[in-house]
């Protein structure tokens, strides 16, 4: 796995050569906002940020393409290094508000203008990360948040402050980010005056598909990640990332032996494929079943809710990150058996599997609410 965007891509991210290329990239994509806005020739009011973007853009890129000619690099001997994660989070992000603003536009009973998906998606993405961050924080990093706090060690530390600002490393757990995404959509379609369930309907299939890309960087950065296993299409991590260190400290001799053979982890269940595939599975139910067939407001929301909570209390079982942590251990020989776990080890409740219950609940109260608001069809 790789941890860095262009280690991945087989890219050099460092020399005159690269910061020339790239910065003079950023002043080609400034002069093409730049252009695009005075031919449109639209009034300053409405498009003096646009025109401002790009003039910035052109003056920042010549200025930095001509100091990397001089010998002046910007990003170091280092160079420019873009987590895997954090640009498989973007993308998700990004391809997710451009397919509901194409459903927007596309709707026939328009439940919400184009424009609003934008300001909704800037709400709901900002109020998201900052849940899924708080909650990875509560969760598998409570020790440096004491510390940043100053109730563990000497008093407050703005540098470990500063590294829990820094998401784009890992650390966001998903379910933070629905369930403060959801309390902002309520929020935003109350002072907005927009129908909830239908925002709902409308973003969620792309959420999952979202969410689906955002899995392939927990790959990346080696997080999320499956219990050891046996099995032929276990993956495993190299030498010296997290996980080798994790199974390096519980390994036994032998196993200690095979992974100093192979430079690698022991194979682990690919959780975070499995996790992918189920949300494209469900992009999938949402769009081609359940929306041709749907017979009130929130149905979409409703099915994803409780399919994707009853996929990820399974999914849980074959998780090995054990600082998800859990509210009440629950161990269940026979299946630990089945599933060739060592005895002892608790399957249930994790974080996850609890706070699926409640997603599976609030689905459950979102349908009655809803076909009692709106009754199904034909009953």
């Amino acid at each position: 796995m790789q941890p860095w965007f262009f280690d991945l891509l087989g890219f050099t991210s460092s020399g005159s050569v690269f910061e020339t290329c790239f910065f003079l990239t950023l002043a080609v994509v400034g002069g093409l906002i730049l252009a695009r806005e005075l031919r449109l020739r639209m009034p300053w009011s409405e498009s003096w940020f646009a025109r401002c973007l790009g003039g910035a853009m052109i003056g920042f890129g010549c200025w930095r393409t001509w100091a990397a000619q001089q010998g002046d690099l910007m990003f170091g001997a280092a160079g420019l290094q873009i987590p895997t994660y954090g640009v498989a989070m973007a993308s998700g992000f990004g391809i997710g508000i451009w397919l509901t603003w194409r459903a927007a536009v596309r709707a026939p009973d328009k439940p919400l203008e184009p424009i609003k998906v934008l300001d909704a998606a800037f709400v709901i993405i900002l109020v998201g990360v900052l849940g899924a961050r708080c909650l990875a924080l509560l969760s598998d990093r409570s020790s440096e948040l004491l510390a940043c706090v100053g109730l563990e060690g000497a008093g407050p530390s703005l540098a470990e402050c500063g590294q829990l600002l820094r998401f784009w490393d890992g650390g966001l757990a998903f379910y933070g980010g629905i369930i403060s995404g959801l309390l902002a959509a309520v929020v935003w379609c109350r002072v907005s005056r927009v129908d909830t369930l239908a925002l709902g309907d409308l973003a969620i299939p792309f959420v999952a598909l979202g969410h689906a890309i955002g899995r392939l960087g927990c790959l990346a950065a080696g997080c999320c990640r499956g219990a050891a296993c046996d099995v032929r299409y276990g993956i495993t991590f190299p030498e010296g990332g997290k996980v080798w260190e994790t199974h390096w400290m519980q390994a036994t001799t032998a196993e200690r032996e095979w992974m100093l053979e192979h430079g690698s982890s022991l194979p682990t269940y690919p959780t975070q494929l499995y996790e992918a595939l189920i949300e494209a599975l469900l992009m999938g139910w949402l769009v081609f079943v359940v929306l041709p067939r749907r017979q009130y407001v929130g149905q979409l929301l409703v099915h994803w809710l409780a399919l994707y909570a009853v996929a990820r209390t399974i999914l849980e079982l074959f998780r090995g990150d054990e600082e998800r942590g859990f509210v009440v251990r629950v161990v269940v020989e026979p299946l630990n058996a089945l599933l060739g776990v060592p005895p002892g080890e608790a399957l249930f409740l994790s974080t996850s599997q609890t706070i699926a219950l409640g997603m599976f609940a609030l689905a459950l109260g979102i349908r009655w609410w809803a076909t009692r608001r709106q009754p199904l069809q034909g009953g």
